[in-house]
C-alpha cells in the first residue's frame, strides 16, 4: 500500500495552514476525508518554538510525529537532470529524491531539472527573484502547500524557467511547509 506524507509547521503550539494541507491530503487519498489535520492535539512539550509535525497516511492515518525543527543551512545547489522522476504526490517513500540528493557533491542539495526545465530541490520548491518580482517554476515536481499559499496571496507568480534562464535571476529561495521566503538566511549559489 502506498504511503504519503504531510508535513505541517507548528509555531508556538499552533498548526499553520492546516486547511491547505487538508486539501492536498484529501485529494491524494479521498478515504481520509473524515480526518481534519486541524484536530491534531499538539503535545505540551511541542507548544513552544518551531516544530515539525509529520503525518503518514494511506487510506487511513498511520502515524503522527512531532520533532523540534532547525533548518538545514543551504548555501549551494548543484543542478542535476532527471527526466524520469515523478513526485506529483507527496510520497512517504523518498528514495528517488534521496538518490538525486546523493549527486550533490560539495553542494548542500540539488536543484532538479526535468526535460530542460527547473523543478524543485530534493526537499523544497524554489522561488527566484528578478528585480522586485518573485517567480516559481510552473514545472514543479510537487505543488507544495507553501508554494500554493504564496501564489494564492499574490506574493509569487508561476513562470516556465529553463536551465538557461537561471542566470537571469538575482536570487533563489527555498520554500516548503517549514520554510517561508523570509526564512532563507543565505544567498543560494547554483552550481552547473
Amino acid at each position: 500500500m502506498t504511503e504519503f506524507l504531510e508535513t505541517l509547521r507548528v509555531q508556538e503550539g499552533e498548526l499553520l495552514s492546516p486547511h491547505i494541507h487538508n486539501r492536498r491530503m484529501h485529494y491524494t487519498s479521498p478515504k481520509v476525508q473524515s480526518f481534519d489535520l486541524s484536530s491534531i492535539d499538539v503535545p505540551l512539550q511541542y507548544r513552544s518554538g518551531i516544530v515539525k509535525c509529520s503525518v503518514v497516511y494511506s487510506d487511513k492515518i498511520l502515524d503522527i510525529k512531532f520533532s523540534r525543527y532547525a533548518p538545514r543551512p543551504i548555501r549551494k545547489l548543484k543542478v542535476v537532470e532527471c527526466n524520469t522522476i515523478d513526485y506529483h504526490l507527496k510520497y512517504a517513500d523518498r528514495r528517488e529524491l534521496n538518490a538525486l540528493r546523493e549527486l550533490r557533491g560539495e553542494s548542500d542539495d540539488v536543484l532538479i531539472v526535468k526535460n530542460g526545465f527547473v523543478t524543485d530541490t530534493s526537499f523544497s520548491n524554489v522561488v527566484f527573484r528578478q528585480d522586485d518580482l518573485l517567480f516559481t517554476p510552473n514545472t514543479f515536481l510537487l505543488n507544495g502547500c507553501k508554494r500554493q499559499e504564496l501564489i494564492n496571496k499574490g506574493r509569487i507568480e508561476e513562470r516556465k524557467i529553463s536551465l538557461d534562464d537561471i542566470k537571469s535571476y538575482q536570487c533563489c529561495y527555498l520554500i516548503n511547509a517549514m520554510l517561508d521566503i523570509e526564512d532563507n538566511p543565505f544567498d543560494v549559489e547554483i552550481v552547473f
